[in-house]
């Protein structure tokens, strides 16, 4: 994997990048370069000049499980944020484990010899490990926020939402699944059959209760649910093909393994002409009919708003509550795949999703 330094000023947005080259001569060298630990660097500095020298940066090191364009917008969204401050300068360092645990290990050890002002963890596999390695080793007191956790209190990583008492805060990984199901039952008519495809292993081993909990909603509602276990990638087409033909909608929850697989299930969805309905709005891009949840963009915009408490104004993270998104929550619309994938609107209601507008 290609490691990269960026040397910019932090005042500029970091997606603004190569206009800022052109615009400020005082940047420096963009340097590509290897890294053993297959890790990417991306450092916002200001030039050294005399006045300069004895400026705070802030070194970040950004932790997540693996790649996928869920977790790269919730990363764009927490360096953008911190990219507006004026005068104030970052160093980000990103570690993939590539969802090699072994992997994951060795760069939380790294992480935590490296000498961080914080550290920006990606899902519970991550920030757990973070947690167990650096009480092991007597090093828990580097400022970790994470995202992606259903139940932080429930997994031992803090004590309560109001106040971890410990060096983890961040945003938790809330779902309102009484929403989403009235949300379906509303846009899909006359639903029978649901298909719900989940890993087991992701979330913590959150998962199976997730899905136990959907379930449950759906059938209160007469509506026959099928869980189907999928543990990677390169088994969804072989496991869930085999009920896609009784199927009326196909549901997703947020587990990094269907979401990597979300291409797969697309194919399947319209092969079989059969609604897809993610936990996510980022799988409606790739093809999936209808997503419920809210912009990953602006999930990383809130972990870098905390950040910024923390690095900035001096505020501990136990002091710093962890919340949810629930107020983001959003509902998305793929109208080029309504019709492979069997989904036909009320007229009004269509007009509404559409043309709507709230003030």
């Amino acid at each position: 994997m290609r490691s990269q330094r960026v040397v910019i000023t932090a005042s500029m947005c970091i997606n603004g990048l190569l206009a800022g080259w052109m615009a400020y001569n005082h940047l420096g060298m963009v340097n590509n370069l290897m890294s053993r630990e297959r890790s990417a660097v991306f450092s916002i500095l200001r030039k050294n000049t005399k006045n300069d020298l004895a400026t705070k940066v802030h070194r970040v090191a950004i932790l997540k499980p693996a790649s996928s364009p869920t977790i790269e917008d919730i990363k764009m969204g927490f360096m953008d944020e911190l990219g507006k401050d004026q005068n104030v300068y970052y160093e980000f360092k990103e570690y993939d484990a590539q969802g090699n645990r072994t992997l994951l290990r060795s760069q939380v050890e790294e992480i935590l010899d490296g000498s961080y002002d914080l550290v920006f963890s990606m899902g519970t596999q991550a920030t757990l490990m973070m947690k167990e390695v650096g009480n092991k080793r007597q090093k828990n007191d580097v400022p970790t926020l994470f995202v992606g956790i259903k139940d932080p209190v429930e997994l031992n990583l803090i004590e309560s939402e109001q106040s971890s008492k410990n060096n983890f805060t961040g945003i938790a990984a809330v779902e309102d699944f009484e929403l989403m199901v009235a949300l379906l039952c509303l846009i899909k008519k006359n639903l029978r059959n649901v298909l719900i495809p989940y890993d087991p292993a992701q979330l913590g081993g959150q998962t199976a209760h997730l899905a136990s909990t959907l379930a449950g909603l759906l059938e209160k509602r007469g509506i026959n649910v099928k869980l189907v276990e999928v543990f990677n990638v390169g088994e969804i087409a072989q496991k869930v093909a085999p009920f896609m033909e009784n199927a009326d909608v196909l549901l997703t929850l947020r587990d990094h393994t269907t979401f990597t697989g979300i291409e797969t299930l697309v194919k399947l969805c319209n092969q079989y002409h059969v609604t897809l309905f993610a936990s996510d709005l980022d799988s409606v891009k790739h093809g999936a009919v209808l997503g419920f949840g809210f912009q990953e963009y602006d999930t990383g915009v809130a972990v870098g708003q905390r950040a910024r408490k923390i690095l900035i104004d001096g505020v501990k993270p136990s002091q710093i509550p962890i919340t949810g998104m629930a107020e983001n929550y959003r509902v998305r619309l793929n109208t080029e795949a309504m019709k492979d994938q069997n989904l036909v609107l009320d007229p009004n209601l269509f007009f509404l999703m559409t043309n709507g507008e709230v003030i």
